[in-house]
């Protein structure tokens, strides 16, 4: 306990600050929601702030004597909190580029994901009915298990009929999409991007 009343408030601070930073980053590894994501470097940065503001906290209950002995770790609070802003602002930048630069993977990855379903699509198509295909018709085409959701989008049908096929895909964030319009020869026609997936 004495050992914990040796170090300052703005040590706190600083090491909280820090701390946030680093929970940040194993969160973004964890696909944990996006809203811890952007608020814990945010926390980093109100907490180093306050290592510059912390000494009426640490004057509370303590001789002159005693206060002046947190010096140090004062000091080394004040650092620490310089390091959590600094590296706050660099999480950010690095996530704005990692963002930025994923986009197009992630659209790739999802048209791939739609060309196979319109080769699935077109074989049961193509299937007679008496082998539970379409018979010459998309209509009763059902997605396949690893489409709903997988790692890269929750896919859906949004129409079918007897040659035309329209598939959605929704991404992580409800606003970003895409949607493939599949024809009478399984292949994909027409695309349309939502969100941040649009040109």
């Amino acid at each position: 306990m004495n050992s914990l009343r040796s170090k300052s408030h703005a040590f706190w601070f600083g090491v909280l600050s820090v701390l946030a930073v680093v929970l940040g980053v194993a969160m973004i590894w964890s696909s944990a929601p996006p809203m811890f994501v952007i608020s814990l470097p945010l926390v980093a940065i109100v907490l180093g702030v306050l290592t510059f503001f912390s000494r009426r906290f640490d004057s509370r209950g303590r001789a002159g004597e005693e206060l002046s002995s947190l010096q140090g770790s004062i000091i080394a609070g004040r650092v620490l909190g310089v390091a959590g802003i600094v590296l706050s602002f660099l999480y950010y930048v690095a996530l704005s580029q990692f963002s930025s630069s994923s986009v197009p993977a992630h659209v790739d990855e999802i048209r791939n994901d739609m060309k196979r379903i319109a080769d699935k699509a077109y074989f049961f198509r193509l299937s007679p009915k008496s082998n539970r295909g379409g018979g010459g018709s998309y209509t009763g085409f059902v997605l396949p298990n690893s489409f709903k959701p997988n790692e890269n989008a929750d896919y859906s049908i949004v129409r079918q009929s007897a040659d035309t096929l329209i598939v959605l895909a929704i991404a992580f964030a409800e606003e970003d999409r895409v949607q493939a319009t599949i024809n009478n020869d399984g292949v994909v026609v027409q695309w349309t991007y939502f969100g941040k997936f649009a040109p």
